[in-house]
């Protein structure tokens, strides 16, 4: 798998052809090499421009102090405090209009965060989790490498995060569990043993309308 974390986030990847979950997000292109495998695209519009745009309103001067807040006054999880960060028309999935929409612990809808650590913990998990989730939906695995590159490769907090996908999707996710699953995959990176509850199919209408801001049910406050 090859993550490219630039202007905007592209993720690359070989599946299987057996794999392969065609849907109304990424790309799926022939690959010339093996015949059994195809090449697996996606693309978030909402890359390091939003990163540095968050991190900028924090009052944070650079990366290698966010990477230190971040690491030293935060937790995985966050606290249960999350963030859904769209400043830029959104591609995956499909969002048209720019919004942030910041929870608290109890679902609460919050204005904004109390620190800055608070914050930039939670654009960046929620991102990695964007392309954990996607990058499941099309059928990719675990990978065995995964190659980064991209003007945030060299914030190492952000990268360590990476190493999480892809994570099982489940379309009944609630934003306590979405919390916990997050969590268990931050102390473990044997996701094979994390076990998502299974709801209706991912392709159902109701499904897609849930999943339509963040790739994961939240639940019905952010529609």
């Amino acid at each position: 798998m090859a993550i490219s974390l630039g202007t905007s986030d592209t993720l690359l990847a070989i599946v299987p052809k057996q794999s392969v979950q065609p849907g109304p997000e990424g790309h799926f292109f022939a690959n010339p090499i093996d015949p059994d495998t195809c090449l697996a695209m996606l693309c978030w519009k909402n890359g390091s421009v939003t990163r540095e745009r968050v991190r900028v309103s924090t009052g944070v001067a650079d990366w290698d102090r966010a990477n230190d807040l971040v690491m030293n006054h935060s937790r995985p999880g966050n606290g249960g405090y999350m963030g859904i960060y769209i400043l830029e028309p959104e591609i995956t999935p499909l969002v048209l209009t720019a919004q942030i929409a910041r929870f608290g612990p109890n679902d609460e809808k919050l204005a904004e965060f109390d620190s800055a650590a608070t914050e930039l913990r939670a654009v960046l998990e929620s991102q990695v989790l964007a392309m954990c989730t996607h990058s499941a939906n099309l059928g990719l695995q675990h990978p065995k490498r995964i190659l980064v590159t991209g003007g945030a490769s060299v914030v190492s907090f952000f990268c360590s995060f990476l190493l999480l996908l892809p994570i099982p999707p489940s379309p009944s996710f609630s934003s306590p569990f979405f919390r916990l699953c997050l969590f268990c995959c931050l102390v473990s990176s044997a996701l094979e043993n994390i076990n998502c509850s299974k709801g209706e199919s991912r392709g159902s209408p109701a499904a897609r309308q849930r999943v339509r801001l963040s790739g994961v049910r939240l639940s019905e406050r952010t529609q």
